[in-house]
């Protein structure tokens, strides 16, 4: 999640503010973090790492799985607030869990923070 917001941040000039705790995870998954984090895992952390903030302040169990590479694309959609009732119901009807997981903001001089 953090390269896909990454490269949205970027390519759009704003900053992409993610509440971690609204993203939702398979259960189970955290008590996987420490013995399955794959490669890619790890260099998503060096490649993008300096260009987000506020991971010190979060259990580094749900940060390290927002590095994760299989978690990379497709997941976000960036909307504008008008449009976020009827966009998530939009997905909702067509199968899709969808869920609002934080904001687009004004250029920063980091590309995510993390809440």
């Amino acid at each position: 999640m953090i390269g896909h917001a990454t490269e949205m941040a970027r390519a759009s000039r704003c900053l992409v503010s993610i509440d971690a705790a609204r993203v939702p995870l398979l259960d189970g998954a955290l008590d996987l973090v420490d013995g399955n984090t794959p490669g890619g895992g790890r260099t998503n952390k060096d490649y993008f790492g300096s260009g987000v903030r506020g991971a010190n302040t979060l259990d580094r169990r749900v940060v390290q799985l927002l590095y994760d590479p299989q978690t990379s694309g497709g997941l976000l959609v960036a909307v504008t607030p008008d449009a976020l009732s009827v966009s998530l119901a939009a997905l909702r009807a067509a199968g899709v869990q969808a869920h609002e997981v934080g904001s687009v903001e004004p250029a920063a001089p980091v590309a995510v923070t993390l809440r």
